[in-house]
């Protein structure tokens, strides 16, 4: 989501399969909860997320972000 006042976060999620993200219209800030890491992830740009890596998507901006997921379980 976008708008409002601060930051908008998704819920903390993982997968079981490794996944890939395909940000579309950005930037997303991609949060790693146990590592506590943080990444910006620009419009075009791809980031792999290992199976089982928690993590939670972070819109800092007041436009909406747009991001194409690609999970592959069992390869």
């Amino acid at each position: 989501p976008a708008g409002g006042t601060g930051c908008r976060a998704s819920e903390p999620d993982s997968h079981k399969g490794d996944c890939v993200l395909f940000v579309e219209n950005g930037p997303i800030t991609v949060f790693l909860t146990k590592t506590q890491e943080a990444f910006d992830v620009r419009c075009e740009e791809v980031m792999f997320i290992p199976e089982g890596v928690e993590y939670q998507l972070i819109n800092y901006t007041s436009t909406t972000v747009k991001a194409i997921f690609s999970i592959a379980p069992g390869l």
